[in-house]
């Protein structure tokens, strides 16, 4: 980040300013497929004038498993409005507190917490668009017009990468070379009623794909989407520019299906859910939205008949529920 694309107001919202509710969180994952293993943070913040003062300001969660066999830890950190900053585009963002300095880029993540110290960086092999964003003021209108649809805006902006470095957690030190990473930001005034998603970019068959599908209800039915990436095509199928999404939980099996508004991209496919991480944020109207991800689930894929499979795949189910 530079000095002239960081906002340091802590009200601005990050992008959309003067919004009574809003809240922006990263999720930064870093894989190691051979071994089974994935490490993750992510910095939280709630903002606008509708939020109770001591809620507002950032949440960090960061933690990492050895697997469906090892015990999983979480840890949540709150820090003071004064104590953190962000960048207006891309994936950028940084936070300080007593034990806590950390930065989080597109091309580094440098954390040091009570909870494990990470040194890690990452080159940006594939995002959720073919351009990055020029044009601001049209890509800003562009999201307006999404949240009139959907409770908030999922952005990847490392769909997938590779990453090097070290990562201290639970005691132990891990080194790595070219290890795989993941970054989304969401952002918007409210989180829905629940959320689906489902992400993978470790298949067998195809090392440059990268496939993801989320759902949340709306109003008027149910907002879904579909990417489908690669290095030289980028494909983004949405319910609410014509396409038809289904995905569903039933157990621990996720099923999905997609067909985009011309007939031309099909896809189906399923999903399980196993060993899990489960946590809670905090939400903008002072309730809260548990989420119970698994970051090792397996998955296979059908896009237009050709079939892919992976068993490093996120799959995540969320809901609101109460504060305790």
């Amino acid at each position: 980040m530079t000095s002239t694309d960081v906002i340091a107001n802590p009200d601005n919202a990050f992008r959309h300013r003067g919004q009574p509710r809003w809240f922006d969180f990263y999720n930064c994952r870093v894989m190691l497929p051979e071994e089974g293993r994935f490490f993750f943070l992510m910095p939280y913040m709630l903002s606008g004038e509708a939020v109770s003062p001591e809620r507002t300001g950032l949440y960090v969660l960061d933690g990492g498993n050895g697997g469906p066999t090892r015990r999983i830890q979480t840890g949540i950190e709150r820090v003071g409005p004064d104590g953190w900053s962000a960048a207006e585009e891309g994936c950028g963002l940084s936070w300080a507190s007593k034990g806590m300095q950390s930065v989080v880029t597109e091309t580094a993540i440098q954390a040091v917490s009570p909870h494990g110290r990470w040194d890690v960086l990452i080159e940006p092999f594939i995002s959720d668009r073919a351009e990055p964003v020029g044009d601001l003021r049209r890509f800003e209108l562009e999201e307006r017009l999404i949240l009139r649809r959907v409770p908030f805006i999922h952005r990847v902006p490392v769909m997938k990468g590779y990453a090097s470095g070290r990562i201290e957690w639970d005691g132990e030190e891990h080194r790595f070379d070219r290890a795989l990473v993941y970054q989304a930001k969401n952002h918007g005034p409210t989180l829905p009623e629940r959320w689906t998603w489902i992400h993978a970019n470790a298949f067998a068959e195809d090392e440059e794909l990268t496939f993801e599908v989320a759902s949340n209800p709306t109003s008027d039915g149910s907002a879904a989407m579909v990417r489908i990436v690669r290095p030289d095509a980028h494909q983004s199928l949405t319910t609410w520019e014509g396409a038809t999404i289904h995905l569903d939980r039933t157990g621990d099996r996720y099923t999905f299906s997609a067909v985009s508004a011309d007939g031309s991209v099909t896809v189906r496919g399923s999903g399980t859910h196993g060993a899990s991480a489960v946590f809670t944020v905090p939400s903008p109207e002072d309730d809260a939205f548990e989420i119970d991800e698994d970051l090792t689930g397996h998955l296979t894929v059908e896009i237009n008949g050709e079939t892919f499979t992976t068993d490093m795949a996120a799959v995540g189910i969320a809901h609101r529920k109460p504060m305790p």
